[in-house]
């Protein structure tokens, strides 16, 4: 893959990245994705209303682009908000249910 230049190396990190987090169940890891995450769905959800101002006014093709791409990016993200506070609720109560059980 190296010689042929057909890896695709931000998604082998990213990969790798999720692998860790699901591993290892990192915190920084999380905030960091939830993050990023966060930022570009922010951003893309302006760059598609910047793309349905191109069309034209009532076009069905432009409504389409207008309501798929922002329902992708808004549920992306309230993923990004979601994902840490219930990453870290769930690591409290995995803490807290194994310290109830230890003597």
């Amino acid at each position: 893959m190296i010689e042929t230049s057909n890896a695709n190396y931000f998604l082998i990190l990213c990969g790798l990245v999720l692998s860790i987090l699901v591993v290892w169940k990192n915190k920084f890891f999380a905030l960091g994705i939830s993050t990023i995450l966060g930022l570009v769905s922010f951003y893309m959800i302006f760059a598609v209303l910047s793309e349905y101002k191109e069309f034209p006014p009532g076009s069905i093709s432009g409504l389409v682009l207008l309501f798929v791409g922002e329902s992708i990016f808004v549920t992306l993200f309230v993923i990004s908000i979601f994902l840490p506070i219930k990453y870290f609720t769930m690591n409290k109560n995995a803490r807290g249910i194994s310290a109830q059980e230890t003597p």
